[in-house]
């Protein structure tokens, strides 16, 4: 996905706009840290945040998990959230590129 990000012609002059979308943002930011870090986003998140001595913030629950954990909710279809009505209205742009 990121060399497909990286192909991407820019749809506007660059520095006047910019309209990352959620679902390749994670893409771009997992990108950048590798490249500094040379760690995944995963890894690097475990040993420099959720394992801090003062914070209690797993980035994956045992089967052990403490009761104060909740269960995972699912979220409801992809499409339903992005056509709804009172959904925010997105640049064509953003939500469609890279073709993959």
């Amino acid at each position: 996905m990121t060399s497909l990000l990286a192909a991407e012609e820019p749809f506007w002059q660059p520095g006047t706009r910019n309209g990352y979308h959620g679902l390749t943002y994670g893409f771009l930011v997992g990108e950048l840290v590798r490249r500094v870090s040379g760690k995944s986003l995963g890894v690097f998140f475990r040993q420099a945040v959720a394992q801090s001595p003062r914070l209690d913030l797993p980035t994956a629950l045992p089967h052990s998990a403490p009761p104060h954990a909740g269960p995972p909710l699912p979220a409801p279809p992809l499409q339903a959230r992005l056509w709804s009505a009172d959904a925010p209205a997105l640049p064509p742009p953003t939500l469609g590129h890279p073709p993959v």
